[in-house]
């Protein structure tokens, strides 16, 4: 069984994949206040955060099926 977890922060993102409730990959980073100034409020946050959710995966080459 695969799991796929993103945990959405007040200032960073985190995502891991674990397999058979094993850690297989995790990744994550801090959003700068600059970056998160833009967005009035966490749900316009939405776009900016899948964006940098798939781009972790791609670089990982992760495939989600």
């Amino acid at each position: 069984m695969k799991i796929f977890v993103i945990n959405p922060g007040s200032t960073s993102t985190k995502i891991a994949l674990f397999i058979d409730e094993k850690p297989v990959w995790a990744a994550g980073a801090h959003h700068t206040a600059d970056d998160l100034s833009e967005f009035p409020n966490v749900n316009e946050q939405y776009a900016y955060r899948m964006s940098f959710v798939l781009r972790l995966i791609a670089e990982a080459e992760i495939t989600l099926d």
